[in-house]
Parts: C-alpha cells; structure tokens; sequence
C-alpha cells in the first residue's frame, strides 16, 4: 500500500485523499476501515497510515479497527520522517493528536480537517 508513501513532490496525495473522504462520506466510514494494508509494506508508511486513520477514529468516536494498534514506527518522526529528536520535530509531536504517541508517527491535526 503507497498510500503514506509520498509522492515524486512530497506530496502525501493518497492519504489525503482518504481523509477527503472520511470527512466528506462518513455513511462510508466502516467500508473504508473493512481490510488492512498489506504486511508487506514499508513499516514507516504503514505506522503512518494506521495513525492518521486512529486519529480520525478517535475525533469522530468511531471503533478503530484492530489492525491500526499493530503498527508502529522504529524512530519516532513526522509523518514526513523528521525525527522527533530535532526541535522542529519535537514542536510537531508536541501539537499531534494524543493518538499518535500509540504509533510513533506525529503530524500536524490539521490533516484531519482536509
């Protein structure tokens, strides 16, 4: 699944389309939860996805599907890749949904309203 995985411009297109949607069609929202990415995937995008997608369950008081906690980034970063470590990555962390600590991939909540 590509969907985290940023585009040629560092664009997070797919992603952002799933947010787009989650807003815009929540009669939608169980059949866009129904599966899981696939296992293969880069560990760093699939932690990324499962913490945009639990942040989302979280504000609109929907059940997070199981698969979302069995993803975690090795290195703590934002969702793009900036180590918590470094200040800029701590002030993004630091402002992130409380979910995102579960995941270890921090971004701005403002993603959320897209």
């Amino acid at each position: 699944m590509r969907m985290a995985e940023p585009s040629v411009r560092g664009s997070y297109r797919s992603l952002i389309q799933f947010v787009m949607c989650w807003n815009d069609w929540p009669e939608h929202r169980a059949e866009m939860l129904d599966g899981s990415p696939p296992d293969d995937g880069d560990k760093f995008h699939l932690a990324t996805i499962a913490s945009v997608v639990h942040a989302l369950c979280a504000r609109d008081g929907v059940k997070a599907p199981e698969w979302v906690h069995s993803y975690r980034a090795d290195v703590e970063a934002t969702i793009a890749g900036v180590p918590v470590s470094t200040g800029f990555g701590r002030i993004v962390a630091d402002g992130a949904p409380p979910t995102c600590a579960q995941h270890g991939v921090y971004f701005d909540p403002e993603l959320l309203d897209k």
